[in-house]
């Protein structure tokens, strides 16, 4: 997919490594956008509730 055929004009990276000379930093850079701080980023809420539903499957399984 090609985000500007599309229209895009932002993309989330889910984060830059700080380090410019590691890999991960030089691979979302080639994407050739403008780094923004976007402040802390949050795990979602639904992160707890699986978590939670993880544990009692592995509870669940435990019993068999």
């Amino acid at each position: 997919m090609d985000g500007k055929k599309n229209g895009f004009k932002n993309l989330d990276v889910a984060g830059l490594h700080p380090d410019e000379t590691h890999g991960q930093y030089h691979f979302k850079m080639g994407f050739n956008g403008q780094v923004k701080e976007i402040g802390v980023y949050s795990k979602s809420y639904r992160y707890d509730e699986i978590k939670h539903a993880k544990a009692i499957y592995n509870e669940l399984r435990g019993l068999k």
